[in-house]
């Protein structure tokens, strides 16, 4: 029997020793590598193998290779080798070729774990390239890492069975292998270093422990989770008892069997300007599911954490609460393009279904539906359950549709370059169909998020805003983000607060569902009178929903500082520091933070960072000149000046400079900047009632008539 060894590097053995005639010839060796590990097994269709393997081949040249090929298969390894020869389909004889791969599968699946574990000797095909065929590079793809992820779980039943008898040696061994396939997974460190410390091996688990976590801060940009760090505390500061730690973990909760995450859909066409696309079709997947009864969907935020990191579908699984993972691709196949999506189970790492189909571009309004009719079966939802439909689906003008996915894209970005850029594709795609209620809706979100993100002042931005969230809320009444888009200019344009509020708890109502939409109401409509109970309950349970989210975290800390729980609001801005040290919103609140509670070196050093990552902003330059008037510092009056002089009129900064004028002790210069604030209507006099920076102003006769004219709470604190 020839024996085909692919876990590592390949090799090839007849009887007789080493076979080196496919040495030299990868092609063929890959040929005969697919015939032997392909799923199912059985026999390949010429015409699939033509395609495989001869993509660019006219079909007379493709046919004539793949007859030579077949020929030297046969004349080197044996003639019994192939059935099916002149027939259109081929097959390897089963009891002529042993393949490690498919020993691996089938020792997994009989439970036989060690001897799954023993034949993987390494990646499927590790350093084999075939760039020519690029069809088989997404199955060797796919093999490689569903062979990693089956590894990968007998060494977590092998770990989990030895942890449960006792035999900590043998647990550590199996889990420092769980540990090596699956080197972003949490679990297998905490047995790793539960039976290190039965061992008495103190010093060790310390080590590995420090090791895991410089490695994944430095690759992921991640901190471990709150579990993996008690237990570590736990082991240095000797806390840590074998009664505390001896049995196999659980989760405290198991994931409802129909939850589910969407992955970032990968974009294997080779062509950048399509990262949009698969973005957009991810997005409108995952609204499209949440739209089915029963069935609980993790958000975009948190799904989206996860685009370009190879992390292991278990511990995907348990940071964002699911059940089951649906992972896709797009590449492209001639004319069109071929989404390729699998559904995995979280709890073992199996694949549960996969299906790939050709859609043209031009069908891209149809492909979330599509999508979506293929994946619910197999979350065991009716086959005859339909699919509602979305304002994002109102179309049928492919353009439009696409220019919305191009506008998504950007909006989500949120810096002041893609929220511009995001009201023009908007507004090209409800040019193009003015009866696109979801493109109005984004446009008018857009334009309601430019006071915040970019400083357009309110006359300039919200009016428009409340005009094009009419025109989409006329096309239909559902859209959240033309609901969103009232509630934001209703309350830093117009001081509406109870119609901000209603249109707050419509935008709640509608579609599609997103945690962000509940934190912000929290934070504009909730926190701005001193609701505070209501504002924290509702920005965590946004936070809760959407566990990676940064903005949701960092909402958490903002509504805290504003209910001056300092204590929170410093926890909710780091633990968002921790996923991106780099985040503007979380590094604001930090800031505000650190100077309520007086540690005004530390805050300085926040405000400089702020400045240096983004030197044009007024307002974080308010904020470095407020750090420094605090300290006493004698730049503090320059930086504050040369800020002022070039402020221009109806900037909404100026309430920032009223704050850095109070921090110097110029408490009627600060008035007269709050005052101006007042006239240009500034977004952030929103929350003038309850936010910390105003508080010198508090009972000075004229804070409270700007107060009485913003119809707000005069005694809040």
């Amino acid at each position: 029997m020839v024996e085909l060894r692919t876990l590592g590097s390949v090799h090839l053995r007849g009887p007789g020793g080493p076979l080196d005639a496919l040495a030299g010839r990868s092609k063929r060796l890959a040929l005969l590598v697919y015939l032997a590990a392909a799923r199912p097994a059985g026999p390949r269709r010429r015409d699939q193998l033509l395609e495989l393997f001869w993509p660019d081949a006219s079909p007379e040249h493709g046919r004539g290779a793949l007859r030579q090929s077949l020929q030297f298969l046969v004349t080197t390894l044996g003639p019994d080798l192939l059935t099916g020869r002149g027939t259109d389909a081929i097959a390897l004889a089963p009891d002529r070729l042993w393949c490690d791969a498919v020993a691996l599968e089938r020792a997994a699946d009989a439970g036989r774990d060690a001897e799954a574990l023993r034949l993987f000797g390494g990646d499927f095909l590790a350093g084999f390239a075939l760039p020519e065929c690029p069809e088989f590079e997404v199955w060797c793809s796919d093999v490689r890492l569903r062979l990693r992820r089956r590894a990968a779980t007998s060494a977590a039943v092998l770990t989990r069975e030895a942890e449960r008898a006792g035999a900590w040696d043998e647990a550590s061994t199996w889990a420092q292998r769980w540990l090596e396939l699956q080197p972003d997974d949490e679990e297998p460190l905490r047995v790793s270093l539960r039976a290190l410390m039965r061992q008495e091996l103190r010093t060790r688990a310390l080590e590995l422990a420090s090791e895991f976590e410089t490695r994944l801060r430095r690759e992921l940009g991640a901190t471990p989770s709150t579990q993996t760090r008690a237990l570590v505390d736990s082991l240095r500061t000797g806390r840590w008892s074998a009664g505390s730690g001896g049995a196999a973990e659980r989760p405290a909760t198991e994931p409802s069997p129909g939850s589910v995450a969407v992955l970032p859909f990968l974009n294997l066409t080779g062509d950048p300007d399509l990262d949009y696309f698969c973005d957009g079709i991810t997005e409108e997947l995952i609204a499209d599911l949440s739209m089915l009864a029963g069935l609980s969907v993790a958000a975009r935020t948190s799904s989206f954490a996860f685009r370009n990191r190879a992390a292991d579908v278990r511990d995907v699984g348990r940071r964002l609460g699911v059940a089951n993972l649906v992972e896709g691709n797009m590449r492209r196949a001639g004319a069109a393009v071929r989404v390729t999506v699998q559904l995995v189970e979280t709890a073992r790492g199996f694949h549960l279904w996969a299906e790939s189909f050709d859609h043209s571009l031009a069908e891209a309004v149809r492909m979330p539906a599509e999508l979506v009719r293929r994946i619910a079966p197999a979350l065991q939802r009716s086959l005859l359950e339909p699919v509602p439909r979305r304002p994002s689906q109102d179309t049928q003008d492919r353009e439009a549709f696409l220019l919305f996915l191009r506008g998504q894209h950007h909006l989500y970005r949120r810096t002041p370059e893609d929220l511009a850029r995001s009201a023009e594709l908007f507004a090209r795609a409800g040019e193009r169909d003015p009866r696109y209620a979801a493109a109005h809706g984004g446009l008018a979100l857009a334009l309601a998020s430019m006071p915040v993100y970019c400083g357009t002042p309110t006359g300039v931005a919200c009016p428009r805003a409340l005009e094009v969230a009419d025109i989409a809320l006329g096309l239909d009444r559902t859209v959240a983000s033309a609901h969103l888009a009232r509630s934001l200019a209703l309350a830093m344009h117009r001081w509406d607060w109870r119609g901000a509020e209603e249109s707050a708890l419509a935008a709640l109502a509608g579609t599609p569902k997103d945690p962000v939409v509940r934190s912000t109401c929290a934070f504009y409509v909730h926190a701005h009178d001193g609701r505070f109970e209501q504002a924290l309950a509702e920005a965590t349970a946004s936070r809760d929903a959407d566990p990676l989210s940064l903005p949701a975290i960092s909402y958490v800390g903002y509504v805290a500082y504003l209910a001056r729980d300092w204590k929170r609001a410093e926890a909710a801005a780091r633990e968002a520091l921790d996923l991106d040290p780099g985040f503007p919103l979380a590094l604001w609140v930090l800031e505000m933070v650190l100077e309520a509670k007086g540690e005004f070196e530390d805050a300085l050093g926040v405000a400089r960072t702020l400045v240096a990552r983004s030197p044009a902003s007024a307002m974080f330059r308010a904020h470095l000149a407020r750090a420094l008037g605090l300290l006493g510092r004698v730049e503090a009056e320059g930086e504050l000046g040369t800020l002022a002089a070039g402020l221009p009129p109806e900037s909404p900064v100026w309430y920032w400079v009223a704050g850095a004028h109070a921090a110097l002790g110029g408490i009627d210069q600060g008035l007269d900047a709050l005052e101006r604030a007042v006239e240009n209507r500034s977004n952030f006099l929103v929350f003038a009632a309850v936010h910390p920076t105003l508080d010198p102003f508090r009972g000075h006769p004229r804070f409270t008539a700007i107060l009485r004219r913003l119809d707000l709470p005069v005694t809040l604190r």
